[in-house]
């Protein structure tokens, strides 16, 4: 399963751009593992915006995050779109 999102590069303050060194402009979300009844593993993959990968983040979504997501896809967008800092700037 696939999801491909864009996203407002505003968001990232200067101090992040700077650190970072480049604007990342969208990204694609892949599931690459359930565990049924607990999380769901995905990989982001970060992109800027001549489409090349930048970063690549595993990121697991679990506990009530995982049972909101249910049937409901779209709240994978709304999950990573909600915990983008998080995710862009956590060492893993």
């Amino acid at each position: 399963m696939m999801f491909d999102e864009s996203f407002d590069a505003r968001k990232f303050d200067e101090v992040k751009q700077i650190t970072i060194g480049y604007s990342l402009v969208g990204y694609k979300a892949d599931i690459s593992r359930i565990y049924l009844g607990e999380k769901a593993d995905l990989v982001v993959s970060f992109y800027d915006e001549k489409g090349m990968v930048k970063v690549v983040k595993v990121v697991s979504m679990e506990g009530d995050d995982y049972k909101r997501w249910g049937t409901d896809d779209e709240y994978i967008y709304q999950y990573i779109n909600a915990n983008l800092d998080k995710i862009i700037m956590e060492e893993k």
